[in-house]
């Protein structure tokens, strides 16, 4: 990865597109790092929690130039991926605890669920 030239006459420009993708980062955090793309996307990563070697991609296209608008659109998808799969697993380890927290009230729960989607199903078959 190459350095970001700050004193480039189009690092205005990128800055805007790093922030509007990366609404997490304020100006300060643009001005504090000391133009290398590395540390750029440490503190992406850091703030936003987003792969790095993603964030190092998405930096490298910004400084590009930008990239097309099918490149974009997947990425758009995989991050939007990686954020359901990060949700879904915090979600999951949620569940997961609260079982093992509250065994008994959570055989209940399917229980009473099984029982109603039993009740459900028969009422309407019977028709």
């Amino acid at each position: 990865m190459a350095n970001l030239q700050v004193a480039d006459g189009k690092w205005t420009e990128r800055r805007g597109e790093i922030m509007t993708k990366w609404g997490q980062l304020t100006d300060h955090d643009l001005t504090s790092f000391k133009g290398s793309v590395k540390e750029l996307a440490g503190l992406i990563q850091q703030k936003t929690g987003q792969a790095r070697e993603l964030v190092e991609r998405q930096l490298d296209e910004i400084m590009a130039g930008g990239a097309q608008l099918a490149s974009r659109a997947v990425e758009s998808a995989h991050d939007g991926y990686e954020y359901v799969a990060y949700q879904a697993d915090e979600a999951y380890q949620q569940a997961e605890a609260t079982i093992k927290s509250r065994p008994v009230e959570s055989v209940a729960v399917v229980f009473g669920a099984g029982v109603a989607v039993g009740v459900l199903l028969g009422l309407a078959f019977r028709r």
